[in-house]
């Protein structure tokens, strides 16, 4: 079982994201629903962190601390900035720090670390959601939509076009924060795609050595 969770973690860190964005982008998703997902992430981001990297410690910690966040009860009546913002942002990030390094220095590139690029695509998109959906939370109307009120399902899909740079326009960031944000995530999503075909390059090339 161990060698099977570590042959595989970019892979079921994928399917874990994928899970996650397909269940917040369902309007208002079942509780259970919503928790088991963000439950997969977690435990699938946590084993795709190498022990002795010096974020592991600190990747567990937003980890549980986002996930007990996420179970506290409505009358406790935690802040947004808490309950689905900080802990859950801070989590995705240094994840991404720790993939990135990976992805991108790891050699020989093999197909398990194209999974992790995917994986790291995917983490863009729910980081980014989750920030849009907070500074919407904190600050009202700094979204404009022709499609009414804004919630976590409208902002998964927001960030989706922003970062694959396809930009519809039906949801606008009218607040200077969410526009700088909205910009610098399609630039990273352009400068993403040069990366992906990198790897895939030094994948072939290590490949035809073989």
């Amino acid at each position: 079982m161990k060698q099977f969770l570590s042959h595989y973690r970019f892979r079921l860190l994928l399917n874990s994201v994928l899970l996650v964005l397909l269940v917040l982008s369902i309007p208002s998703p079942p509780l259970l629903l919503e928790l088991s997902s963000l439950l997969l992430l977690v435990l699938a981001g946590i084993n795709t962190v190498r022990s002795h990297n010096r974020w592991f410690h600190l990747i567990c910690a937003m980890g549980t601390l986002s996930l007990f966040m996420t179970f506290v009860p409505p009358s406790w009546h935690i802040h947004p900035f808490l309950k689905r913002g900080i802990p859950q942002i801070t989590f995705l990030l240094l994840l991404v720090v720790s993939i990135f390094h990976r992805v991108t220095q790891q050699r020989p590139v093999t197909r398990e670390l194209l999974y992790g690029l995917c994986a790291l695509y995917l983490n863009f998109v729910l980081a980014f959601a989750l920030t849009y959906n907070l500074i919407e939370r904190l600050s009202p109307h700094s979204f404009v939509s022709a499609n009414g009120p804004l919630d976590m399902a409208s902002f998964v899909y927001f960030s989706m076009i922003t970062l694959t740079t396809i930009g519809y326009g039906d949801i606008v960031p009218v607040h200077p924060l969410p526009r700088l944000l909205a910009g610098s995530e399609a630039i990273m999503g352009a400068l993403f795609i040069a990366l992906a075909v990198a790897r895939g390059l030094s994948l072939m090339s290590d490949d035809s050595k073989d």
